[in-house]
């Protein structure tokens, strides 16, 4: 029964000694198994099972990696429950059987992401451009939360992330694998190839705004540039890595690499045409390449005229961004007399340490329902099915410090019977009592048919 199943997997998740301590027992490995035999049953058991086990697997995963394979995708699986299992996988993935993982995400990549950049006529990739997009995305995603836990294989990861950014018609397959590269990288400073990772997008995205901006045909390599969230994401990345762009090069080829300034360089020419995700990423580069290159006289021309740019932009939130930014830079807007200078100059000393620290990480955990080794909700409840909180959900309390007396279990008042207040014309008592006479009748004719039967023996 999948609700007595549940019901003893919230027990043990409340429970149990050392659940959640990596330390499980033989039981709770147990409770898993039962809990994987129930997903052979009808959708929604399904759903609320992989539900389940997604909440015991951020607290205690051990006992799930044995069961990995039951986990994979299969072709009849609906796009909720591919989801839930995609989260799964990487909730239990380890380092003996991530390798095996990858290539099962690969596979699920390369067959959901048919579209691709063949040759193929417009209504063929058009039928076929949103098919499988939601469950490629959730793939792509899941691959860099591999990526940040095992960070050993972020090197396999970012590669295979590169290839389906320049093979990929989905816009938002492309968009996903530009923010998880950028995810991955920035969450990666120690990584040895590092700077020839994000000195190879960098070139890609030069190269394709490049093209863009003369009006010449964009490699089909690099359609991607065309995509606005893809490029805020690589522009965000050269914002992030600047020091690194051209740390993965050559000695002799590094003054020849593209950099930051000529991502700079090229928004500032695109800048009237860009939609504001891009535009508030051209600021931000703009902000940062001015404070790290003070000296350079053509690099402030070009913060400036971006800023300038963003200041009277049509988009209210651009214009916010842009006057914020240049206030903080201390930089006083043209044709004002009531400037406070010595308000400019005191915002100036902390655009630094605003602009240029090096700020913390994000996380493709964070769109889970909760990052790993917690719980939102209580294991089977409602409230952990649907995502929020529901009408008359209470959590368990904490443990108590001190043990409570045990008259705090015992109940006030024994519950009475509904059906001794109804009275004696209960509908329920005279139905049972029909049943009864109908049950003695026929008993009493049978037996008048045995009698027969046994005379006619005689």
């Amino acid at each position: 029964n999948a609700g007595i199943v549940l019901g003893v997997a919230s027990l043990f998740a409340s429970c149990a000694p050392h659940f959640g301590s990596g330390t499980a027992d033989v039981n709770a490995k147990k409770i898993a198994k039962a809990l994987v035999r129930n997903l052979r049953s009808h959708r929604e058991i399904q759903f609320v099972m992989l539900t389940a086990i997604r909440d015991l697997a951020k607290i205690e995963p051990s006992i799930f990696v044995d069961h990995m394979r039951d986990f994979y995708v299969k072709a009849g699986d609906p796009t909720f429950s591919r989801v839930l299992k995609l989260e799964i996988l990487t909730l239990i993935s380890t380092p003996a059987n991530v390798q095996e993982l990858l290539r099962e995400l690969g596979s699920y990549i390369r067959q959901g992401d048919t579209p691709l950049r063949v040759s193929q006529s417009a209504s063929a990739v058009s039928s076929a451009a949103g098919a499988g997009s939601a469950f490629v995305v959730a793939a792509v995603k899941a691959v860099g939360r591999i990526a940040e836990k095992e960070p050993e294989y972020s090197d396999r990861c970012v590669a295979g992330l590169i290839t389906l950014l320049r093979a990929s018609r989905s816009d938002s397959v492309i968009e996903a694998a530009a923010g998880t590269i950028r995810i991955i990288l920035t969450q990666n400073r120690s990584w040895s190839g590092l700077g020839e990772a994000v000195q190879l997008v960098a070139s890609m995205l030069v190269e394709g705004l490049e093209a863009q901006a003369k009006g010449e045909a964009v490699p089909d390599a690099l359609q991607w540039t065309a995509n606005a969230g893809a490029r805020a994401s690589i522009t965000a990345l050269a914002a992030e890595t600047e020091d690194l762009l051209t740390s993965g090069a050559s000695s002799a080829a590094a003054s020849e690499s593209p950099n930051a300034k000529d991502v700079l360089r090229l928004l500032a020419k695109l800048f009237a045409d860009e939609g504001p995700v891009v535009k508030t990423q051209a600021l931000v580069l703009a902000s940062k390449l001015s404070l790290r290159f003070p000296d350079d006289d053509r690099v402030q021309k070009l913060a400036t005229y971006v800023l300038e740019l963003g200041r009277y932009d049509v988009d209210y939130d651009i214009r916010d961004r842009a006057r914020f930014l240049a206030s903080l830079m201390g930089f006083a807007p043209a044709g004002q007399e009531d400037v406070d200078e010595s308000a400019l100059v005191g915002l100036s000393f902390h655009s630094k340490a605003v602009l240029l620290n090096q700020a913390c990480s994000p996380s493709m955990f964070i769109g889970l329902k909760s990052l790993p080794g917690q719980s939102e909700w209580d294991v089977g409840s409602l409230s952990s099915v649907v995502g929020h909180k529901v009408d008359g959900y209470e959590a368990l309390p904490d443990w108590p410090d001190i043990q409570p007396d045990t008259t705090v279990r015992d109940l006030d008042e024994a519950p009475t019977k509904l059906a001794t207040e109804i009275g004696p014309d209960n509908f329920y008592d005279d139905d049972e009592d029909e049943s009864t006479e109908e049950s003695d009748s026929g008993d009493s004719e049978d037996d008048d048919d045995d009698d027969d039967d046994d005379d006619d023996d005689d």
